[in-house]
């Protein structure tokens, strides 16, 4: 429901818009993605990611963006971070941290499965974490994508 009440004299512009992200139907993911979590010991976790370029069209994507949403209260180290991107065989361009959000930036991701795994560590205590995501895209074509939810509660 919209209720618009103007008053006054001059001129307005209302602009309304609705978008959904459906997939079409037929269309597949333009990535394989597969996660696994393991717990290591007491308030830490292992976040571990492998990921396929499934496309036939080209033989690897562009630049690829793996982002991992960390759940409340956990933190990377930039350490280990940093030991990714000299591991010369994953192709690690950069990487960053916004927030609860890690970035890594891949020169490309094809057909053979590009696995790497991320540590976390509980820094602060939260009740009823939500699941949240990992998401890999092509960096050029956002629409070539695919997510995964993952949450730390169903491994204890």
């Amino acid at each position: 429901q919209l209720c618009v009440r103007v008053r006054g004299e001059g001129s307005a512009l209302l602009q309304i818009s609705t978008r959904y992200n459906v997939r079409e139907q037929g269309e597949t993911s333009a990535f394989s993605l597969n996660h696994t979590v393991t717990h290591i010991k007491e308030k830490m976790y292992s976040i571990g990611i492998c990921t396929r370029w499934l496309r036939t069209q080209a033989p690897s994507s562009n630049m690829a963006l793996v982002t991992i949403k960390l759940p409340s209260g956990y933190v990377a180290s930039p350490d280990e971070l940093d030991a990714l991107k000299r591991n010369s065989g994953l192709q690690l361009e950069r990487w960053d941290i916004d927030g609860r959000q890690l970035f890594f930036y891949f020169e490309k991701v094809t057909a053979e499965a590009l696995c790497f795994a991320v540590s976390i560590d509980q820094d602060s205590v939260v009740d009823k974490k939500q699941p949240t995501f990992i998401r890999v895209q092509d960096y050029y074509e956002p629409q070539h994508e695919a997510t995964v939810e993952y949450s730390l509660d169903q491994h204890p």
